[in-house]
């Protein structure tokens, strides 16, 4: 599947709810309503200065235009007029966005949009819609657990639409009408009961989470030259009734359907890469001194800079307190990835390097600690080649860098397997000792530099400085 934009957790459902207030008493045939809102907007839906603020979408489902005049947004149950609207009018049929945003309301700052303003104090954090009137919009005293970029809200909604249901949409269609039920997303995820990573023998894999009325289908896919892109089940897909037999390298793929066959939940994949226990190539007597990496991109041929990333896996082995670091041990981090080949020159090198990205299942920052270093989503693996020859010299003058209080990456020798062909993992797919190291990102926990501004005409406080907390004393 083509992943998702990243970072989509669960939120904390709250205590209160935004009310809808006609503060008036005339009536009007068709009362405007809440019809969806985003409560944890990360990056979607930008605001008009380009912030992912939170918002909340109004509904005219009225045959002519209704106006907002004496209407309130609050957070509060004592405090009924706590953002009063403007003298805007929706269209019939029509919505009306507002922001989140905790600014001062301008005005009409675009078509259909105000900004609501919300003061950071009490328990006000994010938008809790209700409205006071009807039943079927009401979110209060809470409203259900909300999942980043994720919005909730009805189907379908229309003036004359009685068979509107609640749930959460993957693609939140702010300003127009909603889908219908085969835009919904249930909030359930498969359990697998093997954890991704190398085996020796037959795997059975058990699959779980379907409530009563629900089933989960799944597909198990043998390495091909697509490589880890394997789709989500569809609604056609095999109906899981019993343990999987797993006995070659395969990616499995599992959904929680509805009872519609139409909502689904969060897709879950694992991947299991089988290890060669016969012939000369066979790794399950292999032992290292150092740490093992090993990457796999599931039969799609190796890695050239014109590929782009590729979807993949990654399973790492930190040495042991004593003995040497194997193969057929619990692999001490595993994360499905998109790799690509690193450099301009150094890509054509006989050894690669490579940039490997951390993702989870629907394409989201998946920071992990590999090899004790602090988590990060970003890593790149060094393959010296001709330049460094001891493999000592970058190395050397990072931890130089680190200990006297400057950036510099952070480093871990590591012996690398790279499986493209799809095949066993077995001696074949040794590539040879790497530098692996943490890509460089700009954020105060890592890289603390001050933006520049068009009227710094001086040295700014902070130029390269690391917290001491994320020093490195070298490599591992």
């Amino acid at each position: 599947m083509s992943h998702p934009t990243r970072k989509s957790r669960a939120v904390p459902a709250r205590r209160l709810g935004f009310l809808l207030v006609l503060a008036w008493s005339a009536a009007i045939r068709a009362d405007p309503v809440i019809s969806e809102f985003l409560a944890a907007n990360t990056k979607t839906n930008a605001d008009n200065d380009g912030a992912y603020s939170d918002w909340i979408e109004i509904f005219n489902p009225d045959p002519a235009p209704a106006s907002l005049a004496g209407w309130s947004l609050t957070d509060s149950p004592t405090d009924k007029k706590k953002w009063s609207f403007p003298a805007v009018t929706v269209p019939a049929g029509g919505y009306l966005l507002v922001w989140a945003s905790n600014e001062k309301p301008p005005g009409v700052r675009q078509a259909a949009a105000y900004e609501f303003r919300a003061e950071r104090r009490g328990g006000l954090s994010r938008p809790r819609p209700t409205r006071r009137h009807d039943g079927r919009h009401e979110f209060t005293p809470a409203f259900p657990a909300q999942r980043e970029d994720l919005s909730s809200g009805v189907t379908q909604l229309a003036a004359s639409d009685e068979t509107a249901v609640r749930g959460y949409f993957r693609m939140p269609p702010p300003g127009a009408r909603n889908g219908g039920a085969t835009t919904l997303f249930l909030p359930k995820r498969v359990g697998v009961s093997r954890a991704s990573g190398p085996f020796t023998d037959t795997l059975r894999v058990s699959l779980s989470g379907a409530a009563a009325g629900q089933r989960i289908r799944y597909v198990v896919a043998p390495p091909a030259t697509g490589g880890a892109a394997v789709p989500e089940p569809g609604p056609t897909a095999a109906v899981y009734a019993g343990p999987l037999t797993i006995s070659a390298s395969s990616l499995v793929r599992a959904m929680v359907y509805a009872a519609d066959n139409v909502a689904t939940g969060d897709p879950t994949t694992a991947h299991y890469v089988r290890l060669a226990t016969t012939g000369a190539a066979r790794l399950d007597p292999f032992s290292s001194q150092l740490p093992l990496l090993v990457i796999d991109t599931h039969g799609s041929d190796p890695l050239v800079k014109a590929d782009g990333v590729r979807p993949g896996w990654i399973y790492t082995w930190p040495r042991p307190a004593t003995g040497g670091t194997t193969l057929t041990a619990a692999p001490a981090a595993v994360s499905s990835v998109g790799a690509n080949v690193r450099g301009a020159s150094s890509a054509e090198f006989p050894k690669k390097s490579y940039t490997v990205r951390l993702d989870d299942t629907l394409g989201r920052d998946h920071p992990l600690p590999l090899y004790g270093l602090p988590a990060f989503a970003k890593w790149t693996p060094i393959g010296p080649w001709n330049y460094d020859r001891t493999f000592l010299n970058n190395a050397f003058i990072y931890a130089l860098s680190n200990r006297l209080g400057r950036w510099a990456a952070r480093t871990q020798f590591v012996k690398v397997f790279f499986n493209a062909n799809g095949g066993n993992l077995d001696a074949g797919d040794y590539v040879g000792i790497y530098v692996l190291i943490d890509s460089l990102r700009l954020e105060p926990k890592r890289v603390d530099l001050a933006k520049l501004e068009p009227t710094d005409v001086g040295p700014k406080k902070n130029h390269g400085r690391i917290p001491a907390q994320n020093r490195s004393a070298g490599p591992q």
